[in-house]
C-alpha cells in the first residue's frame, strides 16, 4: 500500500503557485488599488486585504518594536491615511522596490510617527 501511494504521487502533476507579493513593488500596486478602491475601483480582494492587514499589524507592533525601529501611530490616524504615507515612502524610493514591503513601511512610520 505505501508502494501505490508513492507511485500515485509521483505521478501527479505539480502545479506551480506563483508565490506571494512581499516586495515593495508587488504591494505599491496592491496598496495604490486598496487606496483607490475608496475612490471606487476594484483589484485583487486578496492581495488588498494583505496590505490592509501588514498596515493593522504594524500599527499594533509599532509601540512594541525595539527602540531604533518604534514609532507611535496616534489613534486619530485612520489606515487610509497611513496607507498614503507608507505608499509615499515606496514611491520615493524606487531603487529599493525589490526590499521587502514591511520594512520600507515600517521606516516609512518610523519617520512619520516618532513615539514621544
Amino acid at each position: 500500500m505505501p508502494t501505490a501511494v508513492a507511485i500515485i504521487l509521483l505521478l501527479t502533476p505539480i502545479v506551480a503557485i506563483a508565490a506571494p507579493p512581499q516586495s515593495a513593488a508587488d504591494f505599491f500596486q496592491i496598496c495604490q488599488a486598496l487606496s483607490k478602491k475608496i475612490e471606487g475601483s476594484s483589484l485583487d480582494i486578496f492581495n488588498e486585504g494583505q496590505c490592509a492587514g501588514i498596515i493593522a499589524s504594524l500599527r499594533i507592533m509599532g509601540p512594541h518594536l525595539e527602540p531604533p525601529l518604534r514609532f507611535c501611530t496616534p489613534s486619530t490616524v485612520t489606515n487610509g491615511q497611513v496607507n498614503l504615507i507608507i505608499l509615499k515612502h515606496v514611491d520615493g524610493n524606487p531603487a529599493r522596490a525589490g526590499e521587502p514591503f514591511i520594512l520600507l513601511a515600517t521606516e516609512a512610520l518610523r519617520a512619520t510617527y516618532p513615539c514621544r
